[in-house]
């Protein structure tokens, strides 16, 4: 299993321990998916950073199951619901263990229907 760490901040150092000012994104390829785990704040800047590791891990001719990990996402503000509702488009499953992320995904996926595989 291989495994991607970036850990990111809105001036571009990076600051362990600092939660409030990052999202981490692990990317673990598994046997059959991909699975993207983020931890942090999805909102200002690292919604274009995940969008560009969605691109990046979407952009196969092969596509693999992909699997997003919500679990340890603190918040969410209206421009990452926005990316996340495209990848549910483009055919993400996602995996939410809090009550914010767990009605986050509810919403998305009431409003949108998941593509046929």
């Amino acid at each position: 299993m291989q495994t991607a760490v970036q850990y990111r901040t809105s001036d571009g150092l990076r600051k362990q321990g600092d939660p409030l000012l990052m999202l981490k994104i692990t990317t673990l390829n598994e046997p059959d998916r991909i699975r993207l785990k983020l931890d942090g704040k999805l909102a200002g800047p690292w919604v274009e950073e995940l969008a560009r590791t969605w691109e990046s891990t979407t952009g196969g001719t092969e596509r693999p199951a992909i699997v997003v990990n919500l679990s340890e996402v603190t918040f969410i503000d209206a421009d990452g619901k926005r990316l996340l509702a495209r990848m549910f488009q483009q055919g993400a499953e996602f995996e939410a263990g809090g009550c914010m992320t767990r009605c986050v995904v509810e919403e998305i996926k009431r409003g949108l229907h998941a593509p046929s595989r």
